[in-house]
C-alpha cells in the first residue's frame, strides 16, 4: 500500500488500482494556438541527462517553442489550459510533492502565445496559490484527477511518478 498526500489530505490508494504514469509517457493538449507536450521522466536520477530526471513541458507555437522543466522530486504533475481574467488561454501547472511538509500548491503559469513563463513552480514547501490567482485574475480550481496516468475526462492531465 502506498500513502499519497494530495492537497494536505491523507488519501490511501492500493498501487495496483491507482493509475500511475510510466516513464517516457507523453501527454498532448492544445492551448490556444499552441501544442503542449508533457513527458514523464525516465528516472529521478539519470547520469546521462538532467532532463531525464524531470517532467518536461514543451510548448510549440508556430515556428517557436519553449521547454519548461518541472522536478520529479515533486512526484505529482497536473496540467491544463485555463483562461485568465482577459479570456486569454494560459497553460497552468501544479507540480507538488506528496510528503507531509509539502504544500498543495506549487503553481506554474505559461503564456502559450508569447511562450513566456510567467510563474515558475518553485514554492514546494510554502505554496504559491494566492500569487498564481493574482496573476491569473481568476479562481484556480483544484485539479479533479480520477487517475494519475495522463488525460482526464475533463481534458486535464494528471501524473504521479513512482520510482523504485
Amino acid at each position: 500500500m502506498k500513502i499519497v498526500f494530495q492537497m494536505g489530505i491523507f488519501v490511501f490508494f492500493i498501487i495496483s488500482e491507482l493509475g500511475i504514469a510510466h516513464a517516457g509517457q507523453v501527454g498532448n493538449l492544445v492551448c490556444g494556438d499552441a501544442e503542449v507536450i508533457i513527458t514523464v521522466p525516465v528516472s529521478r536520477k539519470s547520469p546521462e541527462s538532467k532532463n531525464d530526471a524531470n517532467f518536461l513541458i514543451d510548448i510549440k507555437n508556430k515556428n517557436r517553442s519553449v521547454r519548461v522543466s518541472c522536478t520529479a522530486e515533486n512526484e505529482f504533475l497536473f496540467v491544463r489550459c485555463q483562461k485568465d481574467k482577459d479570456r486569454k488561454d494560459m497553460v497552468v501547472v501544479n507540480n507538488i510533492c506528496g510528503g507531509s511538509g509539502c504544500s498543495g500548491s506549487n503553481w506554474g503559469i505559461i503564456d502559450p502565445s508569447e511562450l513566456k513563463v510567467i510563474l515558475t513552480p518553485n514554492a514546494r514547501w510554502k505554496g504559491n496559490h494566492d500569487k498564481a490567482e493574482k496573476i491569473m485574475g481568476v479562481h484556480l480550481k483544484p485539479f479533479s484527477c480520477k487517475s494519475y496516468d495522463g488525460k482526464q475526462p475533463n481534458g486535464e492531465y494528471c501524473f504521479v511518478i513512482c520510482f523504485d
